[in-house]
């Protein structure tokens, strides 16, 4: 299991690999965070109908491609090769949808993950097998952190692979269920890592008591958020520009 030291500057992580400056969950957005020396990720991941598991935030290709295939109704030869760079920038055409086995060879030994599974169903036993098997496969077991917003799927990761940290994740957001906002979906999931958006994130930091589970803020894209939840502590911070968080921590530390 991953561990969590107290004391320690925030783990960065880049959300989507380093999705300012390249298409979201892309190999390339992974080389460009690689490039820019950090070394902790977040992606997305989804199984597609011939029992992939592919790297995707959505449940479809619409707004990275402009077509409309689903992903659990498409066989992966499909789904590869559908161009999801281009919407992005001219300079990305030709980036494909990447396999979560890809993300983590591309990544390499040094780096940190963070794999949200992306299911809107209470179960899918081909995305918990597949993704369990990927990362005892590649021995990043200790490494890595397995999250969602689904506490049901959770719980089924839980059972199934109960040597792999997990996190769950919430936020205000009107597509968040009311009695999952804020953060209950812990004990279903039976997790010991929070995820929680970063308005929460900074409330939960600010109490008198601290939290007693690690947390991860997401997504920090404010250089003033960043601070505050650096100086308050927290384990870690998701960001689309991890160069922000790194100025911040960086920062928050000089005037420690």
């Amino acid at each position: 299991m991953m561990r969590f030291n107290k004391g320690q500057e925030p783990v960065i992580f880049g959300h989507r690999g380093y999705s300012a400056i390249a298409p979201e969950n892309t190999l390339a957005a992974l080389k460009s965070l690689k490039d820019a020396g950090f070394r902790a990720v977040e992606f997305d991941v989804r199984v597609c109908r011939s029992g992939e598991i592919v790297v995707s935030h959505d449940p479809d290709l619409l707004r990275v491609s402009g077509e409309g295939l689903i992903i659990r109704d498409q066989d992966y030869s499909t789904l590869a090769g559908v161009d999801i760079g281009s919407w992005f920038n001219p300079a990305f055409r030709g980036e494909r949808l990447p396999l979560c086995s890809q993300f983590i060879e591309t990544a390499g030994e040094e780096f940190m993950f963070d794999i949200e599974l992306k299911e809107e169903q209470t179960s899918n036993s081909a995305l918990v097998e597949g993704v369990g098997s990927l990362i005892y496969r590649h021995g990043i077991e200790d490494r890595c952190l397995v999250s969602s917003f689904n506490p049901l799927i959770l719980r089924h990761f839980a059972r199934r692979w109960p040597g792999i940290s997990r996190a769950i994740i919430y936020s205000h957001h009107s597509d968040v269920p009311w009695f999952l906002r804020r953060g209950f979906g812990r004990y279903l999931g039976r997790t010991t890592v929070e995820k929680p958006h970063v308005p929460q994130a900074l409330a939960m930091v600010t109490r008198k008591n601290p939290p007693a589970r690690p947390i991860i803020a997401w997504t920090v894209n404010s250089y003033e958020d960043a601070v505050a939840l650096s100086n308050a502590g927290v384990w870690g911070m998701i960001g689309d520009d991890p160069g922000v968080i790194k100025k911040a921590v960086l920062d928050s530390t000089k005037t420690a």
